[in-house]
């Protein structure tokens, strides 16, 4: 309920990568202050990649470190002709393990194409598609054993090869708006998403009884194992009515709006 994707809910569980990411804004407090909704961790608002009319450009960036990692993003802008608009395309591919574990993994793909068409002078239409793949190999790390971590090396991985978590995230939005005056702004926005995640994690625990004198090569762990399947389909609408106007030396914004929204489960 607290993360927003271009003023609307992100509405799934998924790792969000930043590839297509303008500018991400973090509004701390209890957001149903201003929002009606949420919890008291605030909310997060990340702008997306715009198309950009005029401008031609492609940006390729690589990237390798430790621990086998390797990430590879593309961003392209291109204008359409006659001054119709613009077409932008990012993509992503990363894989790595984590630095100082054995056994985890992330990996994971993804791409953003983005068009933005001039119906006329004062009308413009934009549609968005956002897409992620995800298949991890998930950590759930140390036990814990005397009321702190085990000490036992810090590469111990204590999970499953077969482990697993998989997401599937497909956003798309449609975003149209009309300039009757410079004054008077009508905007509508439609986004339908579907994320589906996928996961066994295994969860390395001491069995209860065991004393705390006891040497840790005299203990044999338990594994707790967490596995399930989630699909989180979202639906909404976001339509307002922005207005200036002065009333003698005073100058006033006013925004109305409606918004409707279905979201499952």
């Amino acid at each position: 309920n607290d993360t927003y994707l271009d003023g609307m809910r992100d509405y799934g569980y998924y790792y969000r990568d930043p590839f297509d990411e303008a500018s991400i804004e973090v509004l701390k407090g209890p957001s149903s202050v201003l929002f009606g909704r949420g919890s008291t961790g605030g909310v997060i608002e990340q702008t997306t990649k715009e198309p950009l009319v005029g401008q031609q450009f492609v940006d390729v960036q690589a990237q390798a470190g430790t621990d086998q990692t390797h990430r590879f993003t593309a961003d392209a802008n291109t204008p359409l002709g006659g001054g119709l608009g613009a077409f932008r395309l990012n993509a992503m591919v990363h894989e790595s393990d984590v630095a100082g574990r054995d056994g985890a993994r992330n990996s994971r793909w993804g791409f953003a194409p983005s068009v933005r068409v001039n119906l006329s002078p004062n009308t413009q239409l934009q549609l968005d598609w956002l897409h992620q793949y995800e298949n991890d190999r998930p950590d759930y790390g140390i036990p814990w054993f005397n009321g702190a971590p085990a000490k036992v090396a810090r590469n111990n991985f204590y999970g499953f090869a077969s482990d697993y978590l998989r997401t599937n995230v497909n956003v798309v939005t449609a975003k149209l708006s009309h300039e009757f005056s410079d004054s008077l702004i009508l905007s509508t926005k439609v986004r339908y998403s579907d994320d589906s995640r996928e996961f066994r994690t295994s969860e390395a625990v001491v069995p209860a009884g065991v004393a705390a004198t006891t040497p840790l090569s005299s203990i044999t762990l338990n594994r707790n194992e967490f596995a399930g399947f989630s699909r989180e389909l979202f639906m909404q609408d976001q339509t307002e009515l922005a207005a200036k106007f002065s009333t003698g030396m005073l100058k006033h914004n006013l925004v109305a709006g409606v918004e409707l929204g279905f979201a499952s489960p």
